[in-house]
């Protein structure tokens, strides 16, 4: 090879190397040419978690790879900042659909991902159901049951599925009269159950033992009766017992003889408990926050509330944030401002999510949520944002959470679930069909459980 071969053969080398070298650092550090824009752009991603894992993860109609195994993730880099339209998919589940912006040296996360099943299985757990109330935190269910015979109040063990009768001998209580109410203790240890004579309409409330040992039969608390409103256990002493009657709150120990003594001597529209406080609304429209044990307290209103006499009020704690609802109208106490702030109105449900940082906040045909605190996932809001989830032409029913990110509501026959990233469109899906009075999910089990026609079933793991 002769010195001019050489030399071209380098020129060419050097050449292709000045043009080659800056586009291989620039592709090293994420930069991509967009030929649609003519420019060059650092690149994101799109990262995903999804249950269960193993799912198919599609991106603009292409499949990308599935979900590790383990860790149920996935992350797509490279991607031009632009729109993407994602699906993931397993079979036997419904699909998840979402347009996602990617922006420059950015991944979007979409972490809390549920795939549902498209064919729920449920099984019969009992017939002649009339009512059932899942004791939150446990996994207990308390049945209302009613037959020719007899009525009762039964415990079931979710688990085990053994039960026993919170009634006992005294199933009697059911005879002329219907459950209207369960109160449970912060415990869970007992609670008190509120009962509605059919015929003269009275209201009898009794202590019921939910650990259910043996000769502790329910009974009858008799200074509560149909005055009696705004009933909370003690969060220290579960032996004693606040209510409101005749526009005054009382205390009582269940356990002693002694009469109610009068807690306080304000006249108040209502008042709530939580942890070593007690908060209450007087009639002159000042709050005031009274501590339990020590006795103190302190009006935190710098203006009066100008409550409604025709109306009824009751005091919210969820997520350590105080709420006021007037009728169906639901406020918010500012605690810089010291002023209730209306947040809502026409609010039929209220239910604090499982990690108490969002509110859902039902109306006829509408769902709502209202952030307590500000979130990362599934998207960046603030607190105090509200998101308005969807309406529906039909009347919602038991709206209620399945897990931080997900609603599930009936709607007619169908029983529904709606995520709440309000990124593009709402994934909802049907996921049963029943002819139903009553939806409860059972967040330790993770199963549905459906009244039905005096019937109560129970379905396989949700997710």
């Amino acid at each position: 090879m002769n010195k001019k071969i050489r030399t071209i053969l380098f020129s060419i080398l050097a050449i292709s190397f000045l043009f080659i070298a800056p586009g291989t650092i620039f592709y090293a550090q994420g930069y991509r040419f967009d030929f649609e824009k003519m420019k060059f752009f650092q690149t994101g991603g799109i990262y995903v978690k999804v249950t269960p894992p193993q799912a198919k993860v599609f991106l603009n109609e292409r499949f990308r790879d599935k979900t590790q195994l383990f860790s149920n993730a996935l992350l797509i880099q490279n991607l031009l900042p632009e729109e993407y339209k994602i699906r993931i998919e397993k079979e036997g589940y419904f699909s998840w659909e979402k347009i996602l912006e990617v922006q420059e040296k950015k991944v979007i996360d979409a972490k809390n991902i549920i795939l549902f099943p498209q064919n729920l299985n449920f099984s019969l757990l009992k017939k002649e159901v009339k009512n059932f109330y899942i004791l939150e935190g446990s996994n207990k269910i308390i049945i209302q049951t009613e037959d020719k015979q007899q009525k009762d109040l039964l415990l079931l063990d979710i688990d085990t599925k053994e039960e026993s009768s919170l009634l006992k001998e005294a199933n009697s209580l059911l005879e002329n009269s219907d459950f209207v109410e369960l109160i449970p203790s912060p415990s869970l240890e007992r609670g008190l159950i509120k009962l509605e004579n059919k015929n003269s309409r009275k209201i009898q409330y009794y202590l019921i033992f939910l650990k259910n040992k043996e000769g502790e039969a329910p009974f009858l608390l008799e200074f509560l009766d149909d005055k009696a409103k705004d009933i909370y256990f003690s969060p220290k002493d579960e032996n004693r017992i606040f209510y409101q009657k005749e526009n005054q709150v009382f205390q009582k120990e269940i356990n002693l003889p002694s009469p109610p003594m009068l807690f306080l001597k304000d006249r108040v529209i209502t008042f709530s408990v939580f942890e070593n406080y007690l908060y209450c609304l007087r009639e002159d429209g000042k709050l005031v926050k009274l501590n339990i044990q020590e006795g103190s307290s302190e009006i935190v209103t710098q203006k009066s509330f100008p409550f409604k006499k025709e109306l009824n009020y009751k005091i919210l704690i969820l997520g350590n944030r105080l709420f006021l609802k007037e009728g169906n109208n639901l406020y918010l106490w500012g605690e810089e401002e010291k002023i209730f702030e209306k947040v809502f109105e026409s609010v039929e449900s209220i239910i604090l999510s499982p990690l108490a940082d969002k509110v859902l906040c039902a109306t006829g045909h509408e769902l709502w949520i209202f952030l307590l605190r500000d979130i990362q996932v599934p998207f960046l809001k603030q607190a105090g944002e509200k998101i308005f989830i969807s309406r529906f032409s039909g009347e919602i029913r038991n709206p209620q959470w399945i897990e931080n990110d997900y609603l599930i509501f009936s709607i007619g026959p169908d029983i529904k679930i709606s995520e709440i990233d309000a990124r593009s469109k709402f994934n909802v899906f049907n996921l049963a069909e029943f002819e139903t009075s009553k939806i409860s999910f059972c967040l330790k089990s993770k199963k549905l459980y459906v009244l039905s026609q005096d019937a109560l079933f129970f379905s396989e793991r949700v997710y």
